[in-house]
């Protein structure tokens, strides 16, 4: 599972980041192999609200590029973030996506089932939305076309 978080409604408040992190865990103690670049804010949110213990035995990796993050997408089984850009690169590689916010720019990936839309302060509802998501796909469709626009004009 490649995880990311960094939006300030996820990482501001420490009921909605304990929640993430109490999730992460969780999923983590059953097994699942997390994979978690993590950005420097939020490690001094780890610090500031004393979650770095809660965090078990998962490795926390500094940040990556962009090669390196399309890398990791594609090779995850599931993307649990918080990031708008990640949600669609998610799709792209073909990767279900469990989103930590309220809402996302792109509701036509949860439409399709490849994105679920979780709140960020419900740690068992992000457990349940990641569980159901593994090994699942969303419908087959080209919501951003075919790839051959540039042909065509």
């Amino acid at each position: 599972m490649l995880v990311t978080v960094h939006r300030p409604a996820s990482t501001d408040s420490p009921a909605a980041l304990g929640s993430i992190v109490d999730a992460v865990a969780e999923l983590h103690g059953q097994g699942l192999e997390v994979v978690w670049p993590v950005h420097p804010r939020t490690v001094g949110k780890f610090e500031e609200y004393g979650l770095r213990s809660r965090l078990g035995g998962i490795t926390l990796r500094e940040p990556v590029g962009f090669l390196e993050m399309a890398h990791l997408t594609a090779g995850a089984s599931l993307v649990l973030t918080d990031s708008g850009g990640l949600q669609k690169e998610a799709y792209f590689h073909g990767r279900p996506c469990v989103t930590l916010r309220t809402t996302t720019e792109w509701t036509e990936l949860v439409d399709l089932g490849w994105n679920r839309l979780v709140p960020p302060t419900d740690s068992a509802a992000i457990v349940a939305a990641a569980t159901a998501a593994i090994g699942t796909t969303g419908a087959e469709a080209s919501p951003y076309g075919d790839g051959h626009a540039a042909e065509r004009i």
